[in-house]
């Protein structure tokens, strides 16, 4: 009886043991799931800072690695100038380029947001290594203070006809005037931003025809185009308003998000968006009282800073609380009293004042 209970036991032991070995392999990483392991590599961060190890470990590991049902690596990408480019040889340069090249032309398909702060000729072969699968773009920036973009630029973009969000900041030289006509070839282009040193009274017009536009933003010295009644988010960053707010501006129905920054703005007419208005943004400018647009039942942001002129008094900060009484965010920076707050903050104990 004691050799047959050994035995019994020595059984036991080797199903255990072999319950143990199946149960760790099981936990090995080869038996993840592909988009377990696409998780894993995100982890890694950018897959240009990765190397070449990833993709080289094994078939299975390249393939998820640059697959864009398992991994989200190559869905957004960055392309800088960094600090050490500029003191490489030219040969180094060109390398280093000729890899970022070869790298958007593997990941195409994936890639569907891309950023490139480098000048605009490397912006056309960005554009050219990915147009093997246009469709897969959603949204462009590009960044370059060095060159004046022209229309050959932004012809480049015609075969991205599912693009939806573009940025174009080009801070030291001017828009062409005839920027808009290669934006009229996008159908699916929602939301645009554009950052130039001017724009031309031809671009404004052709930037206020694109009837698909729901978020435009615009940062320049010159005049606001057109009415545009179909914006539901419009941001304008140092336009001279100091004469006040254009009338089709004022007297626009739709918005749902306003910011009108650096515009010398010394005070704010009442607005018709104000039904629907839920974020404003009146950031350095000359503001010397809270904004009075009238009752707004949906304005939940208002941010204020940098109007180094602005005081609160117990009247305007009682007055803030009846017109808006679904503020949850209220924005000063340095322009603040206390008194005035604190009754604010019994008026509104749930507003976030900052």
């Amino acid at each position: 009886m004691e050799a047959a209970s050994g035995g019994g036991a020595r059984r036991q032991r080797n199903e255990a043991t072999g319950a143990a070995a199946a149960a760790a392999a099981s936990l090995h990483i080869h038996s993840l799931p592909d988009s377990v392991l696409g998780l894993t590599f995100e982890q890694l961060g950018s897959p240009y800072d990765t190397g070449p190890g990833v993709p080289l470990a094994c078939k299975r590991w390249q393939r998820t690695f640059f697959s864009p049902a398992a991994s989200k690596l190559w869905h957004s990408l960055e392309l800088e100038q960094s600090k050490e480019f500029t003191l490489w040889s030219t040969a180094e340069q060109e390398g280093w380029l000729a890899a970022r090249l070869r790298g958007l032309r593997t990941v195409a398909p994936c890639v569907q947001e891309l950023n490139v702060y480098f000048d605009l000729d490397i912006l056309s072969e960005c554009l050219q290594a990915l147009s093997s699968r246009p469709a897969a773009l959603q949204s462009l920036l590009f960044s370059s203070n060095t060159d004046a973009l022209s229309p050959s630029h932004l012809r480049g973009l015609l075969s991205f006809t599912q693009l939806r969000g573009l940025h174009v900041d080009t801070d030291a030289h001017p828009l062409p005037h005839n920027a808009g006509w290669p934006l009229h070839q996008l159908p699916s282009l929602v939301a645009l931003g554009a950052s130039a040193s001017h724009f031309t009274p031809e671009c404004l017009g052709q930037l206020a025809a694109l009837s698909a536009l729901t978020s435009l933003s615009l940062s320049s010295g010159q005049p606001l185009p057109d009415d545009m009644p179909q914006l539901k988010d419009l941001s304008v960053s140092f336009c001279d308003l100091s004469a006040g707010l254009p009338a089709p501006l004022a007297e626009h129905a739709s918005l749902k998000v306003l910011a009108l920054n650096h515009c010398g703005l010394a005070s704010i007419p009442r607005l018709m968006c104000t039904t629907g208005l839920r974020h404003l943004e009146l950031l350095g400018n000359q503001l010397t009282e809270l904004p009075d647009l009238g009752p707004s039942t949906s304005l939940v942001d208002l941010w204020l800073p940098h109007n180094p002129g602005l005081k609160l008094s117990t009247g305007s900060v009682e007055g803030l609380a009846v017109r808006y009484p679904s503020l949850e965010s209220l924005s000063l920076g340095s322009s603040s009293c206390l008194g005035p707050l604190i009754r604010l903050g019994c008026l509104m104990p749930d507003l976030a004042i900052g």
